[in-house]
């Protein structure tokens, strides 16, 4: 009888880091995958070009088809904060990676946004070709309030040194 070289595949074979597909061959048979593994099923985390080969008990082989998996990388969330703490009526620019879809937690869009009071932020990015996405960490922006203007009080000014007003 010929050899079953079908692979059962669960998942897509193209996917977002840190997502995996499953590829998976008859146990009837010895298995030797070309990364070395000897399973019937292995799972791949990683970019890679996969196939097996299938020795029946009377020591016939036959190899599988290869099947491409595809990881694609998430977006890059590290966000850049031009301050951190500001004063009431001044902006803090938050800033992340352009070419993305953004969704900020304060409806915020683009890929840079101006804060004036105090926030905990966070974004999430989008690839919109691969819908691979990232959320960045939360971030903080605290606006103080500007110290309140001098008010001077007491006696008029009054001269200190000699009477020509120097010291």
């Amino acid at each position: 009888a010929a050899i079953d070289t079908a692979i059962t595949i669960t998942g897509s074979t193209e996917f977002c880091s840190g997502d995996s597909v499953s590829l998976s061959v008859s146990s009837g048979y010895q298995v030797l995958w070309n990364n070395q593994q000897t399973t019937a099923t292995v799972t791949a985390g990683q970019s890679n070009s996969l196939f097996a080969t299938l020795t029946s008990l009377l020591g016939c082989s036959a190899t599988t088809d290869t099947i491409d998996v595809l990881v694609n990388a998430n977006p890059d969330a590290t966000i850049t904060l031009s301050a951190d703490t500001i004063c009431f009526g001044d902006t803090a620019f938050v800033s992340v990676a352009p070419g993305y879809a953004y969704d900020w937690s304060n409806q915020a869009s683009g890929n840079q946004i101006s804060l004036t009071n105090s926030a905990l932020i966070f974004v999430i990015l989008t690839d919109t070709i691969t819908n691979c996405f990232t959320q960045s960490d939360l971030v903080s922006v605290t606006a103080y309030p500007s110290p309140p203007e001098p008010q001077f009080t007491g006696d008029t000014t009054t001269m200190v040194g000699n009477k020509n007003g120097y010291l």
